[in-house]
This record gives structure tokens, C-alpha cells and sequence, in this order.
């Protein structure tokens, strides 16, 4: 099947177009060289765009009397397949970076050590820095600056300070 001059002049108009015309250009002349050959493509555009190309021979009575093209703009649709896939990425990535705590911690009852899936003892904020995204600050509660500092003059006198105010 040879192309006519109008055939080539628009090949010629859309090859100029496209980002990668060496592979249409070989597309075309693998069609023309096979008329029977069907051809699915997606074409990049210089300006951004994407279509899809289907060819397929015209038959009448079984025999080739040309080729249909037919061209559709999967621009939006590709963009947004893209969009959702950088999603999916940036999700999966975040899910990996989430840290839980989930089930029964063994806990020792005298010291509060919490003993990991290797069986070893560990202070209770590594642990739990370890396995979740939780921060620590650290204090103390009123029982325990009693234990530690009650029977320090400093403490007594803050002590008593603290409850003057409280009055």
C-alpha cells in the first residue's frame, strides 16, 4: 500500500510534534511495510500532550484498501494516573515511618523495664521511643520528690514556700 503526498505531509506535521518522532517514523514504516499489522502506541507530544494512537487496516471483501487511525487524548488521565501513584508512594512511605505499639508489654513490676521481642530489658522511654513517635520530657511526680528529697533542708523549705502559696 503506498502513501500519497497528503498521507506524508501529515505524518510529516505530526512527527514534528512529537518528542520522539524517530519511533513513530519506525512505526510507520513498520505499518507500511506490514498493511496487515495492527499498532497501538502512545505518543508524547512537545507540548506536554499524550495520545493514544490505534491503527488498523480497512478491508473490503478481504482485501486492504486502506488504514484507520484513530487518535485519543489520555493527557488528563495519564497526569492523574501519575498523581495517583506519586500518592500511593508518598502513603506507603508514610505508613512505613508510623510507629506502633500494639498487644500486651511485658513490664517488670519493680523497676518498669519492658522486655522486647529479642528478650532483652529496656528502659521504658527507649522502648517506647523506639516503637512509636512519642517524645519524652522529663519530671517528677510529688511522691517520688518526697522519696528522693525529703529529707533535704532545701526541699523542706521549698515545700513549705509551696504550701504558703497554696493558702
Amino acid at each position: 500500500m503506498e502513501a500519497c503526498e497528503d498521507d506524508k505531509s501529515l505524518l510529516k506535521y505530526v512527527s514534528d510534534q512529537l518528542k520522539n518522532p524517530d519511533d513513530f517514523e519506525k512505526k510507520i514504516k513498520d505499518l507500511n511495510s506490514n498493511p496487515s499489522m495492527e499498532s497501538f502506541d502512545t505518543l508524547y507530544f512537545k507540548n506536554d500532550r499524550i495520545f493514544e494512537l490505534y491503527s488498523r487496516p480497512q478491508n473490503l471483501d478481504r482485501e486492504i484498501i486502506g488504514r484507520v487511525w484513530s487518535f485519543r487524548d489520555v493527557t488528563e488521565r495519564i497526569l492523574a494516573q501519575k498523581e495517583r501513584e506519586g500518592l500511593i508512594i508518598k502513603l506507603q512511605n508514610t505508613v512505613n515511618e508510623i510507629k506502633t505499639l500494639r498487644g500486651i508489654l511485658p513490664i517488670c513490676s519493680s523497676c518498669k523495664k519492658i522486655r522486647d521481642d529479642k528478650g532483652y530489658w529496656n528502659q521504658i522511654e527507649s522502648y517506647i521511643r523506639k516503637y512509636s513517635s512519642a517524645e519524652f520530657s522529663h519530671g517528677l511526680c510529688p511522691e517520688c520528690s518526697d522519696r528522693l528529697y525529703g529529707d533535704q533542708e532545701w526541699y523542706i523549705e521549698y515545700k513549705n514556700e509551696e504550701d504558703k502559696q497554696k493558702k
